[in-house]
């Protein structure tokens, strides 16, 4: 009854050059998502953490009295904003992923505009990154080696995937075995990143050469028909949580002590290596998977380092 009468007002007090639909926030995030599902346009992670998101939302408009897309208003989101106890860079992502309905919302006619639009973004500092130094990465490979255990294979190759192609934990938990290629000489590992979109990575001799040795050992573990290709022996697939934990024992084993020992301290390690290899950035931006060179730069440690040394060979010279 209630549903009604909100109705019933909605219908009394609308616009009339306001688009209008009878679907409520909840049906057309329903909608939503599950076009983005059929199209293969996100990932299953990424759309769990949209319909976390937009759900919450929902439900905050719904307190608010609000059930329709089309009476949104732009201090409802500040609100909303507002009201979440996050830092500012969570908080930009939530905008991006109410952003990204209100876009749908556009294309259907079911609002005229994308209010998030006119809402200014929260100021982000960047985050302060924790790289490896060479000798660090070697304490890192050489403690586990020395435990010489079921998992050692395994933990070497994720160090290596991380350090090597600076892949996610996200994207690591995700590589099934169909989207690996080590026989004939093809030595390919298809991904899919961010956004849902698959990219091919050629593997190098040493990373095929982990990858046969862990699959040898992956075939004894309980849970070897998974499809994924990294799994535990009790759990099956390892998830992001489980990822972390293999690289914070591994630190801590090899007396690595840093603020951050999660997955990204090794892979900002190897975009700074390659970086400082004179790699082509738009090569690290791929390997990275980041939309803006922006974002990239902020890995590039080298950069300060040879702008310095290239002006002072630069100083007094004139043509």
């Amino acid at each position: 009854m209630r549903g009604l009468l909100k109705f019933m007002d909605r219908k009394k007090n609308i616009d009339p050059l306001v688009v209008s639909s009878d679907l409520t926030i909840a049906e057309t995030i329903k909608e939503y998502l599950d076009e983005k599902q059929a199209l293969g346009l996100l990932s299953e992670a990424s759309l769990e953490n949209r319909r976390i998101e937009l759900n919450r939302f929902c439900r905050f408009c719904d307190d608010a009295g609000i059930s329709y897309p089309d009476v949104i208003y732009k201090k409802i989101i500040v609100r909303y904003m507002k009201s979440l106890s996050v830092a500012n860079s969570t908080k930009n992502t939530i905008k991006q992923v109410l952003s990204a309905y209100m876009d749908y919302l556009v294309e259907e006619g079911i609002v005229l505009e994308n209010i998030l639009a006119t809402i200014k973004s929260p100021k982000v500092h960047p985050p302060s990154i924790d790289i490896l130094t060479p000798e660090e990465v070697d304490l890192l490979f050489e403690a586990e080696q020395k435990k010489n255990s079921k998992v050692t294979d395994r933990n070497l190759l994720i160090y290596s995937l991380l350090l090597d192609l600076c892949l996610r934990a996200s994207e690591l938990s995700s590589i099934t075995m169909d989207d690996l290629e080590v026989s004939n000489g093809a030595n390919l590992l298809f991904l899919y990143r961010k956004g849902g979109k698959q990219i091919k990575l050629p593997l190098n001799d040493y990373l095929v050469g982990l990858f046969v040795s862990w699959l040898g050992i992956r075939a004894t573990y309980k849970h070897c028909e998974s499809e994924n290709v990294f799994i535990s022996n009790r759990s099956g697939r390892l998830d992001r949580k489980q990822i972390y934990s293999i690289m914070k024992v591994g630190f801590r084993q090899a007396g690595i002590r840093k603020k951050h020992s999660g997955p990204h301290t090794l892979r900002h390690t190897g975009a700074s290596r390659m970086g400082e290899e004179g790699v082509n950035p738009k090569i690290i931006q791929f390997l990275l998977g980041h939309s803006s060179m922006n974002t990239t730069t902020r890995y590039l440690h080298f950069m300060e380092k040879e702008l310095k040394r290239v002006l002072e060979k630069k100083r007094g010279n004139r043509v």
